[in-house]
């Protein structure tokens, strides 16, 4: 039997655990990328930030001369702008930004229809520029878009939302002005019709308005983490490894007095891997479905004086396939790699074409086999822990162990797998 598999769950815990710290101190750098500063004195600054790809902009960013140096805060009020070596561009810029709600609950509570603006320096992430105006992502409380014409100060595109209460009933009243304020830089351009139809559809999102602003006079998408091609936003993968198992005997089982060994076997999965809207945000979902087996033989000898000696053995043959949805967090990240952990929750389906259990007398007067010995379940939901490494962008290595469920649903006794799975896989 395989030793770890012999361990009691808390030493399991510790085992990933430590794992995980070891991997940290490893990959403790990745957030450690090259970058460029422009201060407010036009003073170019090279060297590295601690880049985390904020969901949220930045209220401040730390910079290192070398990766080995120690750090320097720097804040909107500090700097022109900072580019992260083929990632985001940021702007420091003094905004007029719109702090109005748009959620249901806090319009529904507040119920007021009054603007409400705040004067506040930033840092706005460059999206998109064109000849006449460029466009810029700001995102804290909600979504800000903001553009700006050469020279002139940054103006947000507005988008408002309402509640609105009345004889027909409690809805959301949505008003898209940033539509009007669009508008006058596609007037007398060739693609005019096309532009005005992509303009009456355009949504507040910076995928929608990224689209749009490409297609004006010298417009261009800026290189940003959504548009890096390495660890996309859904991502598919196939591997394989092995399943290292045994069984977990508990209760009045008759075979509880058994030692049993344990199996090495293949495995397989394939799935899905899907990232929040950051392109390497902290969360992952992930939808797979695995194939595992596992053959474990248990033996005892019986000695009941002055009855013959009797010699028992169990044979027991699992092969599953499951399906499972995980929720995996990323500790570590850079554009090609990341360490992940989490739990994800199968439901398995499992045949047993070997379920034997064989009584033989040291008389030599016959051996007795019965087959289908235990009524398991075809159908069983289990847990799992996983903790994984993405690297080089297409390869992935992560360790799976069982920490819930069992294929047995017995009264007054338990038979459940103790499964620990190593798996490779290729992501494209």
């Amino acid at each position: 039997m395989p030793a770890l598999l012999t361990q009691p769950l808390y030493r399991i815990t510790f085992f990933l655990t430590a794992g995980l710290i070891s991997c940290s101190s490893i990959f403790c750098q990745v957030v450690i990328q090259p970058a460029i500063l422009v201060s407010r004195q036009n003073d170019t600054l090279r060297g590295f930030v601690e880049y985390k790809e904020w969901n949220n902009n930045p209220k401040s960013i730390r910079f290192r001369k070398t990766r080995e140096s120690a750090a320097e805060t720097f804040t909107p009020l500090d700097l022109i702008s900072f580019q992260v070596n083929q990632a985001d561009t940021y702007i420091g810029a003094v905004v007029r930004k719109d702090i109005r709600p748009v959620d249901y609950a806090t319009l529904k509570e507040q119920q007021s229809e009054d603007d409400v603006f705040m004067n506040d320096t930033v840092f706005l992430r460059r999206l998109a520029q064109a000849d006449a105006v460029s466009l810029f992502a700001l995102t804290d409380n909600k979504e800000h878009y903001f553009i700006q014409k050469p020279d002139e100060d940054f103006v947000e595109l507005t988008y408002k939302v309402s509640y609105v209460e009345n004889a027909s009933g409690n809805y959301l009243n949505y008003q898209h002005f940033y539509k009007a304020q669009l508008s006058p830089f596609i007037v007398g351009m060739p693609n005019f019709d096309a532009l005005n139809r992509q303009l009456e559809i355009l949504q507040y999102t910076e995928s929608s308005l990224t689209s749009f602003f490409k297609k004006l006079p010298g417009g261009s998408e800026i290189l940003t983490t959504k548009t890096i091609p390495d660890l996309k936003r859904t991502v598919f993968f196939v591997g394989g490894g092995a399943s290292i198992a045994n069984l977990q005997v508990s209760g009045d089982a008759g075979i509880a007095n058994m030692d049993f060994s344990g199996s090495t076997l293949p495995s397989f999965n394939i799935g899905v891997d899907m990232f929040s809207k950051r392109n390497l945000g902290d969360f992952m979902v992930r939808l797979e479905a695995q194939y595992t087996s596992m053959h474990c033989t248990g033996n005892a000898t019986r000695v009941d004086y002055p009855n013959p000696t009797v010699y028992e053995t169990y044979e027991l043959k699992v092969n599953s396939i499951t399906p499972a949805l995980g929720l995996f967090y990323g500790f570590f990240r850079k554009p090609t790699s990341r360490i992940f952990t989490g739990l994800s929750l199968g439901y398995s389906f499992s045949s047993y074409p070997v379920n034997r259990f064989t009584k033989t007398s040291e008389l030599g007067d016959g051996t007795r086999t019965f087959d289908n010995y235990y009524a398991f379940e075809n159908s069983w939901i289990n847990i799992n822990a996983k903790i994984g490494a993405i690297f080089l962008k297409h390869w992935e290595i992560n360790a799976s162990y069982l920490l819930i469920g069992s294929f047995s649903r017995f009264v007054y006794f338990d038979i459940s797998p103790n499964l620990l799975n190593l798996s490779a896989a290729y992501r494209f």
